[in-house]
């Protein structure tokens, strides 16, 4: 036990400054001015665009998380400060993982609650609920109940965004 909460607080040490190095370097403006990076020596260009669900003139920092990841809920409240003072050319999502039914199950969540608009609202208490209380919110009734039904209005809900 004492090995994997080292590891896991390592993982999310090294997530944590290894983003805050490179965070001074969100701000394309401010990079692309000083002329410091040369395409061909210090980086490639993409032989294929990624699409982005973000306007085509802005710069899109994708969050990809789990809910039930301790990385990513570590690594959160950094998250939320730097997205609070973004620039006025870069735009901000996440995109739940769902690569298995629980991660699907947490994804609806997500999905749900920004559809209800209630994305802001919801998202730091699921985290909260499963890492601080730990409850794993394995079940649409687990996520019901601890949503106080916010995020569904009965058990369909879940299953509509699929």
């Amino acid at each position: 036990m004492r090995i994997k909460r080292f590891v896991t607080s390592a993982a999310s040490l090294g997530v944590m400054v290894s983003t805050l190095l490179f965070l001074p370097f969100a701000n394309s403006q401010e990079t692309a001015n000083t002329g410091r990076f040369q395409l061909g020596t210090h980086y490639d260009r993409l032989p294929t665009v990624q699409g982005t669900s973000s306007s085509p003139e802005l710069i899109e920092v994708a969050e990809i998380f789990w809910y039930g990841c301790a990385t990513c809920y570590a690594f959160d409240p950094y998250l939320e400060d730097w997205h609070e003072d973004l620039p006025n050319d870069v735009a901000f999502v996440r995109i739940p993982a769902v690569w298995n039914p629980l991660l699907q199950l947490h994804a609806r969540a997500f999905y749900i609650a920004e559809a209800l608009g209630k994305g802001e609202e919801m998202h730091s208490p699921i985290f909260r609920e499963m890492h601080v209380n730990g409850n794993p919110l394995n079940s649409e009734q687990a996520l019901r109940e601890r949503t106080h039904g916010v995020l569904s209005r009965d058990a369909k809900g879940y299953r509509q965004i699929d």
